[in-house]
């Protein structure tokens, strides 16, 4: 490749990630392609570098889009064969370079001043038993780095991912970070976001041929209180993340928390490969649910569309088996429509929850009931005006109404009967003069909403003798030609 800058340019990516089967969408992935691509994507100093020919570039973005990347001479300094390069949390810059048999070790970098104010750096091997280190992440407090690696036996044919403690002023012994995480193939390119993991695997996923993201506490916090209750390393759930594209190698994952971006990397067969953005950070809440009807049969196809402020962000669709999944992000407002034709819609409104300390993605569950619209049937809705003798439609009332608004919205040739009886009291006259009243209210309410075509109808139903008191409202609607 040549060392010349590239310009590239790439989209944004909506606000809201939309997974069926936990993908985005086709239509929503800015993408640039790394053409000789052959190592990792990293931040540095909040620098997003990439390895590219056997040469580190550095990316150039505006608003955390990338829009041209050209070959860094920086870290030729330190070794003319960088393959990786981090920076730890005391200063010391830290990087692989493979030795002549091509298997990767760790070196250090750091800088002092001298007596003449000058700073001199020094590189030294890292002493780690003879472990080879590849993609070194560090936590917070730089007591912790991890790393994946093929043991002492760079010959071996998988990848595990490795730790090692900072104690006693060097590196201690590294541990393998178990079996809930490591599995029987390879576990490669480890980072880390407060305190979460993030890996790429080909042995968690279903599809063996192709690599995935995923995400895991790397230390439960809640039980040891800090990093130095190392029993509780590896031991959190594995996650994959909602980004990974199918049918591609996902392998590389990168938070800019400065620039407030993510990236990850993707692979084709034919080692074609894809840097990919998205704003905002990785913690987001997975809401997902069954949409059925009223008997509880799957609905398949049923569109929801998410918005926020007033703006769209996102749609997708449930599958075959009614199931919907949207990945939100934490702490945040969203409305949502669910709709299909001859059915009710459903609109939800959500506050997401703030981030899982425990999980990169949290989940909340909401099962929806869309109540199929039949013309000339009766469609009963109780209690909409609250207890007593409230004339004014209820929070409840209106959002009870809502779906109905929202048919006859779609639907402005149509007609709607309106029906309202109670038996509040034993007093049937009382009841008829209640009734009047909250018929009132409901044709202030709907009218404003409804284009002038739709023909309204509103009738008393309240019994004009021999009441018996039930402290209930009920409306019946009918809806026609």
């Amino acid at each position: 490749m040549k060392q010349s800058v590239l310009l590239l340019a790439l989209c944004l990516m909506p606000l809201c990630v939309v997974a069926q089967e936990s993908a985005f969408q086709a239509d929503a992935r800015p993408s640039v392609q790394l053409q000789g691509y052959t190592g990792s994507v990293m931040m540095m100093d909040n620098q997003l570098l990439c390895q590219a020919s056997g040469i580190l570039f550095n990316a150039g973005r505006i608003d955390g889009q990338v829009v041209a990347y050209a070959a860094d001479t920086q870290f030729v300094k330190l070794h003319s064969d960088v393959t990786f390069v981090t920076r730890h949390p005391s200063g010391d810059i830290y990087f692989t370079r493979p030795d002549r048999r091509g298997h990767s070790y760790l070196y250090c970098a750091h800088t002092d001043t001298t007596k003449s104010g000058r700073p001199k750096t020094s590189v030294d091997k890292v002493d780690l038993g003879g472990y080879t280190v590849e993609h070194p992440a560090f936590t917070a407090d730089g007591r912790i780095m991890v790393f994946s690696s093929r043991g002492k036996n760079p010959d071996r044919s998988d990848y595990d991912l490795w730790y090692s403690v900072f104690n006693e002023g060097k590196w201690q012994r590294p541990l393998n970070l178990g079996p809930r995480l490591n599995t029987s193939a390879d576990d490669v390119a480890p980072s880390l976001y407060r305190g979460m993991l993030f890996f790429a695997s080909n042995g968690h996923s279903a599809d063996p041929l192709h690599f995935n993201i995923y995400s895991s506490q790397l230390i439960s916090t809640r039980v040891t209180g800090d990093t130095v209750g190392m029993l509780q390393i590896g031991r959190s759930h594995v996650q994959r993340l909602p980004f990974n594209i199918p049918g591609l190698d996902n392998i590389d994952f990168a938070v800019d928390t400065a620039g407030a971006y993510c990236y990850f990397v993707t692979r084709t067969r034919d080692s074609v490969t894809t840097l990919h953005a998205f704003p905002g950070m990785p913690d987001g809440v997975m809401l997902w649910g069954r949409v059925s009807d009223a008997k509880g049969v799957a609905i398949p196809n049923v569109a929801i569309e998410v918005s926020s402020d007033g703006m769209a962000v996102c749609r997708t669709a449930t599958d075959n088996d009614g199931i919907y999944r949207l990945y939100l992000r934490s702490d945040a407002d969203y409305q949502i429509l669910y709709r299909i034709a001859n059915h009710f819609a459903d609109r939800y409104a959500i506050h997401t929850a703030a981030a899982d300390p425990e999980r990169i993605i949290s989940e909340t569950r909401r099962d929806v009931v869309l109540d199929r619209i039949e013309l000339d049937r009766r469609h009963i809705y109780m209690d909409l005006f609250g207890p007593n003798a409230d004339v004014e439609l209820s929070a409840y009332g209106r959002n009870q109404l809502a779906p109905l608004v929202q048919f006859l919205v779609d639907n402005p040739t149509l007609s709607a009967t309106l029906s309202l009886s109670n038996d509040l009291t034993d007093n049937p006259n009382f009841n008829r003069y209640l009734t009047d009243s909250r018929l009132l209210s409901l044709q202030r309410h709907l009218q404003p909403l409804l284009p002038s075509s739709v023909r309204l109808t509103f009738e008393n139903a309240s019994p004009v003798s021999d009441a018996t008191a039930s402290g209930q409202s009920r409306l019946v609607v009918v809806i026609s030609r």
